[in-house]
């Protein structure tokens, strides 16, 4: 009974360990297609603003240089829309600013920022980034560098994870005999 329990035991640990080796090597190759996604959303959201500019420019006859300067112009004659393109650019903005650090950062360190930049301040910024990512990420096991870092780190999460589990599973298993387990030990 011992043997199977010890077998059941590493058995186990060795599975968490490789389930979350796997998952944690997906970090780089999920940092890059979420790149790709903030690229993407933002070209979109640019597109539209350069579509919303010449027709502001076109309608109202606005010699702005600039999208700011068109937004500032057109509060005059269209506060509200006025307000949605400045938002619009703002928003841009934050994607643009998002993936340019994310292009500045260590390869190594890009999961961790992506995650901080993902569920940061500007969330409601990133729902159409992380739908686009969604339709788009394929898993892949990776052999980089950095993918191996992260399948080192999933190993070790994986191991601590196992060995809580049966910490607690055997706790609990001592809890459930009860205090006349205790009591035959100390008879004895």
């Amino acid at each position: 009974m011992d043997l199977l329990r010890r077998w059941l035991s590493h058995s186990l640990a060795l599975a968490l360990a490789l389930l979350c080796a796997v998952l944690a090597m997906q970090a780089p190759a999920l940092t890059h297609d979420y790149m790709a996604a903030l690229l993407q959303v933002e070209r979109e959201a640019q597109r539209d603003i350069d579509e919303r500019v010449a027709t502001a420019r076109r309608f109202y006859a606005i010699a702005a240089e600039d999208e700011d300067g068109v937004a500032k112009a057109l509060v005059a004659v269209e506060p509200a829309n006025a307000e949605s393109l400045a938002q619009s650019i703002a928003h841009a903005r934050r994607l643009d600013a998002a993936y340019r650090q994310l292009g500045e950062t260590t390869p190594l360190l890009r999961p961790v920022i992506a995650l901080g930049d993902a569920v940061g301040e500007e969330r409601q910024d990133r729902t159409e980034v992380w739908r686009t990512l969604f339709q788009t990420f394929e898993p892949q096991i990776s052999l980089t560098f950095d993918a191996g870092i992260y399948a080192l780190f999933g190993v070790l999460l994986g191991m601590l994870a196992a060995q809580l589990l049966l910490a607690l599973t055997r706790r609990a298993a001592r809890l459930m005999a009860g205090p006349h387990i205790h009591r035959r030990r100390l008879g004895s």
